[in-house]
């Protein structure tokens, strides 16, 4: 009985539709946790983009960042599946679920936990797992089991089954959560133990049609959009996709034209104008600097907690604000103020806070390219011509 529950819950939660060789994995949206101060976002993400500057067996990655972000989708892991919530992050590269061995009152207590006794294509692997984090490390042991993605089997996949994650607010913020775990999608050069991501191995075992695959993000609605497998679907986007070469396999970084507001410019081609598509982040980030001026630009004025926020925030106002434009391989890509402007509630009470976040990192000057932008043009990723594609959603 509990198998067969198990195939039902798949059947109702995973839509996966093959058509013309490629693969639709439906995405869930929740709410941002807006309740995150920025400059704790920013400490995050600035920590998950200063991880691989050395070399380091157990990088170190921010729990905390995968709390803002928007976006998540179903897969499951081993023979009968067990269903697992995972954050589909382009800008990591290690697949993580709860482990059954985690503490009872803990972050995992409401989580899909993995048995790996319950599955018949199990292995043993035997290795210690650990990313480190400020506050410690998130650890565990890795396992090697069969991964379903959208239908699609990947054999043998080195994965880490998490036992202890650091810190009382991470604990509870983890709890609070709608997923249960992160499934990196970045390359194996960045990833604890250098193991390949499920995507790869789906590429490697011939899954996919094409080693490509493309998120389409929409926004104001709980259907969150879908995650392509094995090619491009042309009917979520407008014209032809815009290729950005990447600058080196390791996160889906690639160097850009140029990042403005009105007619100043932020970022230019020539300078390490580097930019990184990254699912696994809602917002848009940049230099500490170089947002700070953006900022000034709108009019966004800092309060306590790194927020910059709109004392103004009628419609109107919002309307007057400048576009901030990208350029990537000689297009240029817009944002417009209802791109980059967030509406939150606080105290009953409409606020508007800026998209825009500052980090400094070692290997910078970085600009990351979130779910802000992602929403608004879809992204394809293809790792077989080591690029990254971009045109404006339908």
């Amino acid at each position: 009985f509990s198998r067969m529950r198990v195939y039902i819950l798949l059947i109702c939660t995973i839509v996966a539709v093959a058509s013309a060789g490629l693969t639709h994995v439906r995405l869930h949206k929740f709410p941002q946790h807006h309740e995150m101060p920025v400059a704790v976002r920013a400490k995050s993400l600035a920590a998950k983009y200063g991880a691989h500057s050395v070399s380091s067996e157990s990088p170190e990655v921010p729990l905390m960042d995968y709390q803002d972000a928007q976006y998540y989708g179903e897969i499951s892991i081993g023979t009968p599946p067990q269903p697992f919530k995972v954050i589909f992050d382009t800008g990591s590269s290690n697949l993580w679920v709860p482990s059954e061995n985690c503490s009872l009152i803990s972050w995992c207590l409401l989580k899909s936990k993995y048995h790996w006794e319950r599955s018949s294509s199990y292995r043993p692997n035997g290795t210690a797992f650990a990313i480190q984090y400020g506050s410690g490390a998130l650890t565990g042991f890795t396992c090697d089991d069969t991964v379903t993605l959208g239908g699609l089997q990947a054999e043998g996949v080195t994965f880490a089954a998490a036992v202890k994650v650091p810190g009382i607010m991470n604990n509870i913020r983890f709890a609070l959560g709608k997923f249960d775990g992160i499934m990196g999608m970045a390359f194996p050069s960045i990833s604890v133990g250098h193991v390949a991501p499920v995507f790869q191995m789906l590429v490697a075992q011939g899954k996919v049609k094409e080693p490509v695959f493309q998120f389409y993000l929409t926004k104001g609605s709980s259907n969150g959009g879908e995650m392509v497998l094995g090619g491009v679907d042309s009917s979520k986007f407008k014209g032809p996709l815009t290729y950005v070469p990447l600058s080196s396999e390791t996160y889906w970084a690639f160097e850009m034209g140029g990042i403005s507001m009105a007619g100043h410019q932020l970022c230019v081609k020539g300078q390490k104008c580097i930019g990184i598509a990254d699912t696994g982040t809602s917002l848009l980030a940049g230099p500490k600097d170089a947002v700070a001026q953006l900022n000034a630009i709108i009019g966004a004025i800092a309060i306590p907690g790194g927020e910059y926020l709109l004392l103004n925030c009628t419609d109107d106002a919002i309307a007057a604000l400048p576009p901030v434009t990208i350029t990537l391989s000689g297009k240029i890509f817009v944002l417009n103020a209802k791109d980059y402007i967030l509406g939150i509630s606080s105290g009953g009470q409409k606020q508007c806070v800026s998209g825009f976040i500052g980090i400094d990192v070692p290997a910078g000057p970085l600009w990351i390219l979130g779910d802000l932008f992602i929403s608004k043009y879809v992204t394809v990723f293809d790792i077989g011509k080591s690029r990254v594609g971009f045109a404006p959603v339908i």
